[in-house]
């Protein structure tokens, strides 16, 4: 089955992995419907069987993409504490607050002083106050624990491949935990950030020893959608979360060789929409719920935030986004570092 990735293109260089991109678009999409009511479909698919999907695992997937990503160029060329904040604090801040903003203007709930200060901050999520714009609880964790890794890159570097392989079992296992403890209801935010981005860190890590293998396009297509299987039925059999973890890596693994239809122009156009989907949708649903009085339930609601949502995210990766990304240059090279301004962390935000 997998001898079609003789008909594929050379596996993109590290630090930019076309078909990751795409998942990531699509991950984007499925946390916005998830918020426009999918559950509702899951529902009435299924039966009533299934009565809610487990969206929020979106997240877990892209801390573990993260983590991926950022030792791969941290390896590459380790930035000093410095660079590495002008440049995340440039990628991640300036829509962060655009939509806080935003989404200060639509929520109705009241919102202490310090508590906005810290959503205005990024750091609202980490210190426990709610996210005024719910989704974006995850950045703050994207923009602060991978400085762990400034410290642990050289230990890492050092490991050996049995002590490395050791670490990411005990992560993904870690993991494994959170996530099956989330599909019962609680939810462990810190550990989820731990967990997942450390998790990416070694296998990143684990990559560089590893010899190159054939590019296996099917074996990443079908491992992406059990994936999004598993966040469909987890609520219902919670044990099958434990699956998320290691089925993810796995993907993230593979699919940083293969250039699949994941890498055609419109998934990728998603995947560079994908962290204005994440941050805008919600504002723009609430504002179209608020401002035409039309109900969160119809359709006419759900279909204006959904092309509305996507509009906005290009004109804001455009606009936004894009500009700030193309100021942030390498001091050594002059060219933009590749895996920060990769967009982050879609989550349903509930």
């Amino acid at each position: 089955m997998d001898n079609a990735g003789s008909k594929l293109r050379a596996p993109p260089q590290a630090g930019h992995f076309h078909d990751l991109d795409g998942m990531r678009g699509i991950l984007a999409i499925v946390v916005m419907l998830f918020h426009m009511g999918s559950d509702g479909i899951l529902k009435a698919v299924s039966a009533g069987y299934f009565q809610r999907s487990l969206a929020p695992l979106c997240v877990d997937f892209f801390f573990i993409l993260s983590g991926f990503v950022l030792f791969l160029s941290f390896a590459k060329r380790q930035p000093t504490f410095s660079e590495y904040m002008i440049k995340r604090v440039r990628r991640l801040m300036p829509l962060l607050i655009l939509t806080t903003a935003l989404a200060l203007c639509v929520r109705p709930e009241h919102f202490a002083i310090l508590e906005t200060v810290a959503n205005f901050a990024g750091v609202a999520s980490i210190l426990g106050f709610r996210s005024i714009n719910s989704p974006a609880w995850s950045v703050p964790f994207e923009l602060f624990v991978p400085l762990a890794m400034l410290v642990l890159l050289d230990p890492l570097t050092r490991f050996s491949n049995r002590r490395i392989v050791i670490l990411l079992v005990l992560l993904i296992l870690g993991g494994c935990v959170v996530s099956i403890v989330q599909a019962n209801g609680p939810d462990w935010r810190h550990a989820r950030a731990i967990f997942g981005l450390g998790s990416g860190m070694a296998l990143a890590r684990l990559t560089q020893s590893l010899p190159p293998r054939q590019a296996m396009p099917w074996t990443v297509l079908s491992l992406f959608a059990f994936a999004i299987v598993i966040m469909e039925i987890a609520p219902t059999w919670p044990a099958i979360a434990a699956l998320f973890y290691p089925i993810s890596a796995l993907c993230i693994y593979l699919g940083s060789r293969t250039q699949t239809l994941l890498s055609t122009a419109v998934f990728q156009a998603f995947g560079r929409w994908s962290y204005s989907i994440y941050l805008l949708h919600l504002p723009v649903l609430i504002a179209i719920i608020a401002w035409s009085g039309w109900g969160s339930g119809s359709a006419q609601t759900k279909a204006l935030a959904i092309g509305l949502t996507i509009l906005l995210s290009a004109l804001s990766y455009r606009y936004i986004e894009l500009p700030f990304m193309q100021r942030r240059t390498s001091a050594s090279t002059g060219t933009a570092d590749a895996s920060l301004r990769a967009p982050l962390s879609p989550d349903s935000g509930n």
